[in-house]
């Protein structure tokens, strides 16, 4: 047995050596990730190192709800991985783009935020059924050490985050309990070094954590704390539930390789400068910072951090109540009426406050004491009793200061400034004006492809997310279920097309005269009537164009019928040659037809009698014939037409089947040849 002293500690680093607590055991059961710079990692019941015996904590009510990670991915980079997880955010979460970047920063921050300044809060804001729960159940399946609570006690509060230090995430914040219990152990865990002393214990709250509101609350010090996302209801069918096993699947493949990154970079220390961050106001840089010092100084990707947090800093500023809107405009429209003194008596500075309250519509009044106080509050603490009361001081300073809150707060200037056109001449109205100018200034649109990967950018399977293996295994089978089906479409329309002859059998048969009926095959020509140029045989009297008196013309008829057809049919000699063949044999049944029922040809009351019926069906044939051939012909444009991933396949096949098609190749133009060499069978 080892004498080197046991520790149950859910995170040790030291020498090179990470231990990390992780759900990597058999059957789901708490285990350790030991991983060694420069040699990789290993996954075991226990973990041992030169100093200490690690052995997992007993499962208590914290770790059964705490998601751990339980694989350990491959090692991506910091671009790459932001990629994943701002994919996934978008394949769970409706929200516009630069908010949704913000939060694929903020799921990165957490696997860090141990070794970070300030630990960044996200506050979900939306009406009820705006998404609040989906997108906070989404940011727990791929956070570090994810738990979700719908209420939770200063105790268990302290307990969980001084253990683990997990990603608290808070659903519907303002109906828990004790709020201001809650607000207050909020404010206090941005603070990496601040404790809380429970009978004689040390606690720390310190962690990320995200919370959903549907208001924010009327806590200014907290709100300032949180990078505010609103949430709105799906406009789209929710094709994916954060409850799916699919998405679990692929969380946890998330989970992997963000684990991997915080053992890769632990130690690691972080670039401090991060330039560019001087328009934001001082809470907005250490959110800023918390944010983008995970990203190891990608200059690409800090730059847009930095636009989305220009993009949406006033959404962390709410409007001054309107008695201190009232103290500042009144002590800005005094500074402007008298702009040569630098002393303001507290007395004349109270009644300009209460006629702005009486402007603004609002009841109350201030007195002297309380429009010092919101002086104090506001920084302006420089005054002097005189023979006539309290003056504040305002020097140059001062007077920028003043002009600088106006502008921080969206203080309407115009409403408090005098008439008189000194106020043109002040200094720092120019320069406020110039700065609103600057601000008003469209940002620019937020584009993926400034910064994303693409799966292709990265070789190798292992950066391959189940949910694109899942994608590329459907679009392979997609494409094979669409070859297969195109090679029986042309091998359908490759025996249409090039065996004619037996379509030609088929419908003489069909169209033949029963023996028992005494009627007389005869083929005639159609070709002068349809454009065809086709023979068909069909009973003879039955059709006959000659009146009953013209018996004796017959055989002139079909003595010169094979001419006709040859005529009609002139492009394919080989084609035409059977055809006209089988035109013959049907005028020499005519002709035995005729010598041994001579009575019945002659008989014109049967002919008028049957003339009707025939001419039916020799419509209906028409009308089958007709849609024969224009399948066939869409069949062979698709043939002749194949889409631009089989061109070197269907050139191939067209050039084994050119001797057999026995039809010209397309020109060098790209004009549809000509398929009018087939001969189509009109009925």
């Amino acid at each position: 047995m080892s004498r080197l002293p046991q520790s149950s500690a859910d995170f040790f680093a030291r020498d090179g050596w990470c231990v990390e607590l992780a759900r990597v055991s058999e059957n789901s059961k708490l285990g350790y990730v030991l991983y060694k710079r420069g040699e990789g990692f290993w996954t075991h019941p226990t973990a041992e190192t030169p100093d200490y015996v690690f052995e997992p904590p007993e499962e208590d009510e914290f770790t059964r709800y705490i998601r751990f990670a339980e694989t350990v991915g491959d090692e991506l980079e910091v671009q790459h991985l932001l990629t994943k997880v701002y994919d996934y955010l978008s394949w769970c979460i409706e929200l516009d783009d630069r908010r949704r970047f913000l939060l694929a920063c903020f799921v990165l921050s957490t696997w860090v935020v141990d070794w970070l300044p300030v630990a960044p809060y996200i506050a979900l804001v939306g009406l009820p059924g705006s998404g609040k729960s989906t997108a906070l159940r989404a940011l727990y399946l791929i956070c570090r050490r994810g738990l979700i609570t719908y209420d939770i006690s200063s105790a268990a509060f302290y307990r969980a985050c001084d253990r683990f230090a997990p990603t608290l995430c808070i659903d519907e914040a303002a109906s828990a309990g004790e709020k201001r219990a809650l607000y207050h152990l909020l404010r206090s865990g941005t603070t990496r070094d601040a404790a809380a002393f429970r009978v004689g214990q040390s606690y720390r709250a310190y962690g990320a954590k995200a919370v959903s509101w549907n208001e924010m609350p009327d806590d200014e010090a907290l709100n300032s704390r949180c990078v505010i996302i609103p949430m709105k209801e799906s406009s789209r069918n929710p094709s994916v539930r954060t409850t799916d096993p699919d998405v679990v699947e692929e969380a946890n493949y998330l989970q992997g390789l963000l684990l991997r990154y915080r053992l890769d970079h632990y130690g690691t220390a972080f670039p401090r400068e991060l330039s560019g961050q001087e328009p934001l106001r001082a809470r907005d840089r250490d959110l800023y910072e918390a944010l983008a010092l995970p990203l190891y100084g990608n200059r690409e990707l800090c730059a847009i951090l930095l636009e989305c947090f220009e993009h949406q800093q006033n959404v962390n500023r709410e409007p001054l109540p309107p008695k201190q809107v009232a103290v500042l405009q009144g002590l800005f429209k005094q500074i402007h009426m008298q702009p040569d003194r630098e002393d303001y008596a507290l007395s004349q500075l109270k009644n300009e406050v209460n006629l702005r309250l009486s402007s603004l519509g609002e009841r109350f009044r201030l007195n002297e004491r309380t429009v010092s106080e919101i002086l104090k509050t506001f920084g302006f603490v420089d005054r002097k009793r005189t023979k006539s009361g309290w003056v504040v001081l305002a020097d140059s300073a001062a007077r920028k200061r003043l002009h600088e809150l106006l502008w921080l707060y969206g203080v309407d200037r115009s409403a408090c400034l005098p008439a008189d056109p000194a106020a043109e001449a002040c200094e720092f109205c120019r320069v406020q004006d110039t700065r609103e100018d600057n601000v008003q200034g469209n940002f620019p649109s937020f584009d993926r492809k400034r910064w994303a990967y693409t799966e292709g950018d990265v070789p190798g399977n292992g950066a391959i997310s189940p949910r694109e293996k899942r994608r590329r295994a459907e679009a392979a089978k997609e494409e094979l279920e669409r070859q297969e089906e195109l090679s029986e479409m042309r091998a359908e329309s490759e025996r249409s097309v090039l065996d004619p002859t037996d379509f030609v059998s088929d419908q003489q048969e069909a169209v033949e005269t029963p023996a028992e009926t005494g009627g007389i095959s005869e083929t005639l020509s159609n070709g002068s009537e349809d454009g065809n140029g086709v023979g068909l045989s069909r009973p003879s009297g039955s059709l006959s164009a000659e009146p009953p008196g013209a018996a004796g013309k017959t055989q002139d008829a079909k003595s010169t019928e094979p001419a006709s057809i040859s005529e009609g049919a002139g492009e394919k000699p080989g084609d035409v040659g059977r055809l006209a063949e089988s035109g013959s044999n049907g005028g020499e049944r005519g002709e035995h037809g005729e010598r041994e029922n001579g009575a019945g040809i002659g008989d014109h009351d049967e002919r008028s009698e049957n003339q009707g019926d025939f001419a039916m069906d020799a419509e209906a044939l028409r009308r089958e014939d007709q849609k024969d051939r224009d399948l066939r012909e869409r069949i062979r444009y698709d043939v002749m037409h194949p889409s631009e991933e089989e061109v070197e396949e269907e050139t191939r096949k067209r050039l084994e089947h050119e001797d057999k098609l026995e039809r010209p190749k397309p020109d060098d133009t790209g004009e549809r040849p000509n398929l009018d060499d087939l001969d189509d069978i009109d009925l």
